[in-house]
């Protein structure tokens, strides 16, 4: 699994996490990786949700090459929300090929 990368708005101070995981033995209908991403908008408060793409051709009528999928809000300090994106990536990942 990749690394937790970081960001920080320097305008309101919360910041984002996030793992980017390439898919593994990918075929030409797959998407190239799988985001699992958390955006904090309150002290300690945070929305979740995982993104896959970019697909080769578009997904939908508009033309877009990513799908997201919005989850659920989780409530904690970074510590603990790291801990979850990590669970949320492995979790995504075997849904992901599980599904395929």
């Amino acid at each position: 699994m990749s690394e937790i990368r970081e960001s920080k708005d320097y305008m309101t101070g919360y910041r984002s996490m996030f793992i980017d995981t390439p898919v593994p033995d990918r075929l030409p209908m797959d998407p190239h990786w799988i985001r699992v991403e958390a955006t904090e908008w309150s002290t300690k408060h945070w929305i979740h949700h995982v993104v896959y793409g970019p697909y080769d051709k578009p997904i939908n009528e508009h033309g877009g090459l990513y799908r997201t999928i919005e989850s659920t809000q989780w409530t904690g300090p970074p510590s603990e929300i790291r801990r979850q994106l990590r669970r949320a990536a492995r979790a995504a990942m075997k849904a992901f090929k599980g599904a395929a």
